[in-house]
């Protein structure tokens, strides 16, 4: 779908001003959302390695600790299997991040291309008429009527593309959603009455379920405001 009605003329100022801004800006959001969501994972698999130094540095007596707080059907404090755990857990955070990024990107992507084209459509119908109209230029004559068409074209291979997209993600991000408000709850309990102030795991995983739910949200608005 996308390959045929991708804009590549040159002539379009207009258009060219459209998909460049919008291409750019999604290269930011994405860079911007996968290093903070990297950062974090980065940062919870560090933690117990840095707290460690940190006592050692001290001289007090520690161990090194877990990425999470898992149950295991054996003994996972015995020095050969702590260490397998802590590597266990560290590839398990980076492999959850690095899928929860490839759904995440690809909606960005598909989502943004989607405003992209109907604000493309959006310039194509105030030009409807104008002397780089089609008809004037191939009949001579200014009565729309090819421009009318491909518009119309246009936006009817949107909406099946639109109706894909809603057919592969309504239900992936209704759950997603309802999910991260269970999430969001239960860590802002955690943050309230049970860490202290200096307790920043749960603050950043606060932060990166806020990024996730924003993200949706920002690109259903902007689709529906295109």
């Amino acid at each position: 779908e996308l390959a045929d009605i991708w804009p590549v003329s040159i002539k379009d100022k207009d258009g060219v001003v459209i998909k460049r801004n919008s291409l750019s800006a999604l290269k930011r959001r994405q860079f911007m959302y996968a290093f903070w969501n990297v950062l974090g994972v980065l940062l919870y698999g560090m933690t117990p390695i840095v707290v460690l130094v940190y006592r050692k540095i001290r001289g007090v007596p520690s161990a090194l600790g877990y990425v999470w707080q898992m149950a295991y059907p054996f003994d996972k404090t015995k020095p050969v299997i702590h260490g397998l755990v802590y590597i266990f857990e560290s590839c398990s955070g980076c492999i959850s991040v690095c899928c929860m990024l490839g759904s995440d990107l690809f909606f960005m992507t598909m989502a943004s291309h989607i405003s992209m084209f109907l604000r493309l459509l959006q310039d194509q119908i105030r030009h409807l008429g104008s002397f780089e109209s089609k008809d004037l230029i191939e009949t001579g004559s200014n009565d729309c009527y090819t421009d009318i068409v491909e518009v119309v074209k246009i936006h009817q291979r949107l909406i099946r593309y639109i109706n894909d997209l809603e057919d592969a993600f309504a239900v992936v991000n209704l759950i997603n959603v309802l999910l991260s408000s269970v999430n969001i709850c239960f860590v802002l309990f955690n943050i309230a009455f049970l860490d202290s102030w200096m307790e920043m795991s749960n603050k950043f995983y606060l932060g990166a379920v806020l990024t996730q739910t924003f993200i949706v949200c920002w690109y259903a608005d902007d689709i529906y405001r295109a």
